[in-house]
């Protein structure tokens, strides 16, 4: 058996389970414009190869896709007083939701959920 705890996740139903749990579909899509709905509601099929995925991704350790890194910035304002004013911004980064769920994935699995 390997030392890596997430070597064999891809054939557990614990980690079947959470990985539905981690698509939020509420959640913007990112780039890539795959809401988290499709993940959720893709079937096993879909959740089998993304976890696949991202175990290839756990072993190769730098192995990261661009896609997964990249992010968009949206400004947002933060309805103080003067629009003008930078200050009263706030920025959000919108991944793709893959990237999302691999890491509430990992999040999970380091916090032992």
């Amino acid at each position: 058996m390997s030392t890596n705890p997430l070597m064999n996740y891809p054939a557990s139903n614990k980690y079947r389970k959470q990985f539905i749990r981690c698509a939020m579909e509420k959640k913007t899509p990112g780039a890539d414009s795959i809401p988290a709905k499709i993940h959720k509601q893709g079937g096993q099929g879909l959740t089998m190869k993304l976890l696949q995925l991202f175990q290839l991704i756990w072993e190769e350790e730098e192995a990261i896709p661009q896609d997964f890194k990249d992010a968009s910035i949206i400004h947002l304002y933060n309805h103080k007083e003067n629009r003008q004013i930078c200050n009263n911004y706030r920025g959000i980064s919108i991944l793709s939701s893959a990237s999302k769920i691999l890491a509430r994935l990992l999040l999970n699995f380091h916090r032992g959920l």
